[in-house]
């Protein structure tokens, strides 16, 4: 079968593929949070800008600067796309502020993110989604309690636009559907059986829960997703329950960030992909603009038909090997 490089598809994809993931990734949020500042000065928005700007700045200084101080500690090159997305997602999900103290907790909520990756690792991999990990950990010392306010209706103008281009591009549209479902189903009905109609039910699902934010960009990150396809849809359907449901354990209430994290659990139970360092073996030119370099892994790479690869190579530290890891379709 022969795919035109014409189509809409395909062209969407050749845009998409001209910046990485991550970078991308910091894009979208980045545009999600500038919309916020509109909305703000719009008077749509409970929060000042004064509010969302010292919320941002710390959420996102915090995170790059123990990134730095974790890289270091560890002798690995510190990736600022990644430290960025960690400090974004966590402004979305705290009440934007003013105070001292509270900005402390969330520059704390930031420190906790960033160093789960390296504490709570796999193969070199972090088991847990970082800005749930950071989350969590206010809401269960009590500190801060995350309240995902990214739910805000008038901010679904920027997050399903953004979701959808990072479910496309990842190709978790499926998986983001079946959480998405189940999900919105649960919250609808708990709301039908409370005596609301069902439409506005499956209203207040979509524009009071982070049903979409959550789903575009919490859930879908690769790294810490189950390997085979039919694993990521039972456990956007597990994870789907148990952000609905009011579930709890002792002190301890389901929220958003416990099911991801309880997700990412049973994805690491499912078999976690692992980094493989690669080492360069020969290069040549093929062509006056083009060369071609043969890499060679550590250890055997074990592959099935239909996977993509994800490179990552560190170029402005030589000491450092190039990783992959391969990504199931």
């Amino acid at each position: 079968m022969t795919v035109s490089l014409s189509t809409p598809s395909a062209r969407l994809q050749r845009l998409l593929g001209r910046m990485s993931m991550y970078r991308m990734l910091v894009v979208l949020l980045l545009a999600m949070a500038a919309w916020s500042f509109v909305l703000s000065l719009a008077g749509a928005l409970f929060y000042t800008p004064s509010e969302l700007a010292a919320t941002l700045a710390t959420a996102v200084v915090s995170t790059l600067m123990a990134s730095r101080v974790m890289g270091l500690l560890f002798r690995t090159f510190p990736q600022t796309d990644s430290a960025l997305i960690t400090g974004l997602l966590l402004f979305f999900l705290f009440w934007p502020t003013t105070d001292g103290v509270q900005l402390g907790w969330i520059a704390l909520a930031g420190l906790a993110a960033t160093a789960s990756k390296y504490l709570l690792v796999w193969r070199r991999r972090h088991i847990f989604n970082p800005a749930a990990v950071g989350a969590f950990v206010m809401g269960v010392t009590g500190l801060n309690a995350p309240v995902w306010w990214v739910a805000a209706p008038l901010m679904l103008i920027a997050v399903i636009p953004a979701a959808l281009l990072v479910l496309y591009r990842a190709r978790l549209l499926p998986m983001a559907g079946v959480f998405t479902a189940v999900a919105a189903g649960i919250v609808t009905v708990r709301f039908a059986a409370a005596g609301e109609p069902v439409l506005e039910g499956l209203a207040t699902a979509f524009t009071s829960y982070p049903v979409l934010f959550f789903a575009g960009f919490m859930l879908s990150e690769p790294l810490t997703l189950p390997p085979l396809r039919w694993q990521r849809l039972a456990e956007a359907a597990v994870v789907g329950v148990l952000f609905a449901v009011p579930l709890s354990v002792g002190p301890v209430f389901m929220s958003p960030e416990l099911a991801l994290l309880v997700g990412n659990l049973l994805a690491f139970a499912a078999g976690q992909r692992g980094g493989i360092s690669l080492r360069l073996r020969s290069s040549r030119n093929l062509t006056p603009s083009s060369r071609e370099l043969v890499f060679e892994p550590e250890r055997p790479l074990r592959y099935t038909p239909g996977q993509y690869l994800e490179l990552n190579l560190p170029h402005p530290s030589p000491a450092m090997p190039p990783t992959a890891s391969c990504m199931p379709p």
